[in-house]
């Protein structure tokens, strides 16, 4: 397909939306899956108008759609030039609604605003998590690299501190695994991706919810006869693996396992995470 056959499809898209709703989920899906795969033919122009577009749909896509569009604008270098009209679409859009959408979706646009957007947009959630703390929202921005202030982790590490006696989605399906505590795994993915030590910054005691837990607390002085190779694609995050290879004892000990069995998802998850050309940066 020509870049020229691509900004004629993303035209017929936008006009298609504008005249109802698209005929199935799948529809949404495909324009999409569309956007992903061809938007670095399209002129930065074309997906500046996609995004504004998009920000206006409520279609159960459209967030996924202004995420892909925001990206592809942000791994261009390019800083939206916002009107006051824009800007008023932009900090308003569909509050009334859905607070934790309109949440989502600035976190999505915030690397592509200029400077005093983004301060309005950090203003407008800490505002929020001051009145009500949402340490799911807290989460998504800071994975994001959006910079909140420090005081919201102490709130979101008190909130996941585990409860045994709290009912598991897992185990009630009847597949429960290591990681059976979700709060307790986004943290730790946080506390790899800024580098911080959770027992140095907190005097909560987060060991003693299972052999799995303690490993990625102390991986350095962990007992590995206690280790399993499964626990390392339990969570696999950028962040995990970045933090697991630090420590040449998980290489190691995962060769190991190789060399006596063949298991075709540890063989994968070895490439993805000792492989030269996957240790990079990619889009969250």
């Amino acid at each position: 397909m020509s870049d020229l056959e691509a900004e004629t499809v993303i035209s017929q898209i936008i006009c298609c939306i504008n005249n109802g709703p698209l005929h199935s989920p799948d529809c949404y899906v495909n324009v999409n899956s569309f956007i992903v795969k061809k938007h670095p033919q399209l002129a930065s122009s074309t997906l500046e108008r996609l995004f504004w577009f998009s920000l206006l749909q409520k279609d159960a896509y459209a967030q996924a759609r202004i995420s892909i569009v925001s990206n592809a604008i942000k791994f261009r270098g390019i800083k939206l030039q916002v009107s006051k009209a824009e800007e008023k679409v932009l900090m308003n859009s569909n509050a009334k609604d859905d607070e934790r959408r309109e949440n989502n979706i600035g976190v999505y646009v915030y690397p592509i605003l200029p400077a005093t957007l983004q301060k309005k947009i950090i203003n407008k959630l800490e505002k929020r998590l001051d009145h009500k703390f949402d340490a799911y929202q807290y989460y998504y921005a800071s994975i994001y690299d959006l910079p909140l202030d420090l005081k919201y982790l102490d709130k979101f590490i008190a909130q996941a501190v585990p409860d045994p006696n709290r009912p598991n989605f897992q185990a009630m399906l009847g597949s429960e695994t290591e990681n059976k505590y979700p709060m307790f795994d986004m943290l730790l993915n946080l506390c790899f991706k800024m580098e911080i030590d959770l027992k140095k910054i907190t005097d909560l005691n987060f060991f003693g919810y299972g052999d799995y837990y303690d490993w990625l607390l102390d991986i350095a002085n962990f007992d590995y006869s206690k280790f399993k190779v499964r626990w390392i694609g339990l969570y696999a995050t950028k962040f995990y693996f970045a933090a697991f290879r630090k420590h040449p004892v998980i290489k190691s000990t995962l060769e190991t396992y190789l060399k006596s069995k063949r298991d075709n998802r540890m063989e994968r998850l070895y490439i993805d995470l000792y492989n030269p050309l996957n240790i990079e940066s990619v889009e969250d």
